[in-house]
């Protein structure tokens, strides 16, 4: 389950920002996640806010030692409420977090009779590399995809309509993404009128020739990715658009 799923309330809320008075929050601590494991809780005397900054992590939460544990992929910001139990798995090499409380907040550390460990999980995908981005205004136009044939396309509309053509058609609306494997790279049309963002990306993932239905993104999701990539943040642009794969695969 990702925190977006309904059953993360009763631990807390996902938010696209932080939320509240910042001066009412000016505690940070940025934390490095390479466990696979875990030995410990954390329990806090307040809400605390967990931003993800790098990598790919699970949280492991309950409201009580004494029942079973939930875990929870998670790419927002997230609100952790008070007396909760929570730790963090790391399913990449290393990720990166950021909590952020009050000053008063007193954070315990509840250590475990045993470790404990989810069973075996593979991310559904892994960049390798964002080769690279662009935005393209089409009118009336037939384009067939023959270039960057190696690589998977995402593609993003921020206005008009536009039909692809190939085994399967394809037809996206404004504000809806999708994911291309490299094989339309070698045959498929597309046309209509529409403004799009295309990213190019060197991409493991267990479906691998799998399509997944186009997704319904705000733009100012799609805004931030740009302004990044304008200003050249790799490591912010990756954690962007491991954001949108994981919203394409969670809506599958």
């Amino acid at each position: 389950m990702s925190t977006s799923n309904s059953y993360f309330y009763k631990y807390g809320e996902t938010y696209e920002d932080y939320t509240g008075n910042k001066k009412s929050y000016p505690n940070n601590y940025k934390m490095e996640i390479k466990d696979k494991h875990i030995s410990y809780f954390m329990k806090t005397t307040e809400d605390v806010y967990i931003k993800p900054m790098f990598g790919t992590l699970v949280l492991v939460i309950t409201d009580s030692l004494k029942d079973k544990y939930d875990s929870f992929v998670f790419q927002k910001i997230i609100k952790i409420k008070k007396g909760m139990y929570f730790n963090f798995i790391s399913l990449t090499d290393l990720s990166k977090i950021e909590l952020n409380f009050d000053k008063k907040c007193i954070i315990e550390n509840i250590f475990l009779d045993s470790v404990f460990q989810l069973p075996k999980i593979k991310p559904a995908f892994t960049i390798n590399e964002l080769i690279t981005d662009y935005i393209n205004a089409f009118k009336n136009q037939k384009i067939t995809f023959y270039e960057d044939i190696h690589y998977y396309r995402i593609l993003y509309l921020f206005s008009g309509t536009i039909q692809i053509f190939g085994k399967i058609q394809i037809r996206l609306h404004a504000q809806q993404l999708i994911l291309l494997p490299p094989c339309f790279s070698q045959k498929e049309e597309m046309s209509e009128n529409c403004t799009v963002l295309t990213i190019l990306l060197d991409l493991d993932t267990l479906d691998k020739d799998m399509i997944l239905k186009p997704v319904y993104v705000e733009q100012k999701e799609i805004q931030n990715f740009i302004q990044n990539s304008l200003e050249q943040n790799d490591q912010i642009k990756i954690q962007i658009v491991n954001q949108l794969l994981n919203k394409l695969h969670e809506f599958r």
